[in-house]
């Protein structure tokens, strides 16, 4: 079972070898104690591996190495069943626990350079490598301030994030190319120390491992976590833009044989814009001039422009956390108070710094608003169409990927709608009927969400990121 923003598990329910359903089974044997105590023992061992191999017949085949997490049993005289649960490797990274980096040099603002990364992904990663970095400058520092049994506890914990930290690596590595938000290239100084603090702040977060500081930042930065269970080449995830759910629809269709739809309650007042509003910046004047300052706080809507005349609502949403806070030109008294306790004039010293600060906030307005109007965009598909869903069952199929966009069609090949593809699980059902004869049944379940049924465009949805992957194709049958 595959879920945005969770991680992938697996079930199995499974008869032990030369077992079958309907044969009496002696409870008493030592066997079954044994292998009993034997699966109970390896909760405090390295976790098995399990390889598990689906194959759809005519179509495709999915081979995954699951972890054994979870082991239950069923047993009757004439029953003997274990179920098992499975995860992923990607399960490695809720072992990781980054809090331990806090030490006086990292837990305050970081006065060292900025960083520069292209992408999201990469920016997580080179923060986080210089948060283990400062920590490991500082152990000797650190074995002096804390007992001896304290230093010993962290330094075995950061041994196990050492041990797995190629895991984290390669997640941020696979995110690169699907994380370049659209306002990266412009970033400002201000903006990008901010985004920098926010990301350091997160990982030093106690009692959050490190998958759940994952979740935290794609919140903050409109990213999704995409789990993996063997079909692509990301085998911790992958974290994408959120552009992709109304992003380009994929290659190829899916044909659906039963379908159900849920496209969310009407709303009492329909939306119609979406508007993000900031701080103001304060109202100063210049030394002899009677031309105020801008007093209107940085925000930004969606669909810009607004509508001219609209009978829907206008849903306000707040600010991103990582923003910094614009500051406008210093007021009078203030400009005052500085030049002369630095023995300057206090009418060239306000005409000097107010074009200074002015300049500076333009700047940052400027680009403040370019990165409110993506936030307000995204915000507007989620209040319009984040409820419209459609869940289907198809024949066993391993060919459609999470984080696409994909068309529907009905089974004479008719466009029926396109959707973002959020829920995956696969089932596979073997048993055998009175007469001992073998059955079963193996089917797809796909969940939508942002269904766009054919016949309707989502007014004032605007187009994707460009800078999106272009999704994969299906494979013809």
């Amino acid at each position: 079972m595959m879920t945005i923003n969770e991680m992938p598990s697996l079930a199995l329910s499974v008869h032990p070898q030369g077992v079958r359903s309907g044969d009496l089974v002696d409870l008493s044997s030592p066997d079954i104690t044994k292998w009993l105590a034997q699966n109970q023992t390896q909760k405090f061992t390295d976790l098995a591996t399990v390889n598990v191999y689906q194959d759809s017949g005519s179509r495709n085949y999915l081979t995954t190495a699951g972890l054994l997490t979870m082991s239950a049993y069923e047993a009757s005289k004439s029953l003997f069943e274990v179920h098992l649960g499975l995860a992923t490797n990607a399960a490695y990274l809720q072992a990781l626990r980054t809090h331990i980096y806090r030490t006086e040099g990292n837990e305050a603002k970081d006065d060292d350079e900025l960083l520069h990364a292209t992408s999201m992904a990469e920016m997580f990663s080179l923060v986080l490598d210089r948060l283990i970095k400062k920590w490991i400058e500082k152990v000797n520092v650190r074995t002096l301030k804390l007992a001896k049994l304290d230093a010993k506890i962290m330094d075995q914990m950061h041994a196990i994030n050492e041990q797995h930290k190629t895991k984290w690596q390669r997640l941020f590595s696979d995110s690169t190319a699907t994380t370049k938000l659209p306002f990266m290239p412009y970033m400002t100084q201000d903006i990008n120390e901010k985004i920098q603090d926010t990301i350091r702040q997160v990982f030093l977060t106690q009692g959050r491992d490190f998958f759940q500081q994952i979740m935290t930042l794609c919140e903050m930065f409109n990213l999704l976590y995409i789990p993996d269970v063997g079909g692509t080449d990301a085998p911790y995830g992958r974290l994408i833009s959120k552009d992709a759910v109304m992003g380009q629809t994929a290659p190829g269709i899916i044909s659906a044989t039963h379908f159900t739809s849920g496209l969310g309650a009407y709303d009492v007042v329909p939306l119609a814009a979406v508007v993000v509003i900031g701080q103001g910046t304060e109202n100063a004047k210049e030394s002899g001039s009677d031309e105020g300052m801008p007093t209107a706080p940085v925000y930004a809507t969606w669909p810009n422009p607004l509508p001219e005349k609209s009978n829907g609502r206008f849903e306000q949403i707040p600010l991103p956390v990582w923003l910094p806070a614009i500051y406008g030109p210093l007021d009078m008294d203030d400009a005052i108070k500085e030049a002369n306790a630095m023995g300057l004039d206090a009418n060239q010293y306000m005409r000097t710094e107010h074009k200074q600060r002015k300049d500076s906030m333009d700047k940052q307005q400027t680009a403040q608003r370019s990165i409110l109007s993506w936030w307000a965009r995204l915000a507007y598909l989620d209040i319009a169409l984040g409820r419209d869903t459609l869940s289907m069952d198809i024949p066993l199929d391993f060919r459609a990927q999470l984080g696409y966009r994909y068309a529907v069609t009905d089974r004479n090949k008719k466009k029926m709608f396109t959707g973002f593809l959020a829920h995956i699980t696969h089932s596979v059902v073997v048993g055998e009927d009175s007469e001992k004869s073998v059955t079963g049944e193996a089917t797809t379940s796909l969940v939508f969400t942002h269904v766009e049924c054919e016949g309707f465009v989502l007014p004032n949805k605007g187009a994707p990121f460009n800078a999106l992957p272009k999704p994969p194709e299906i494979a013809k049958e």
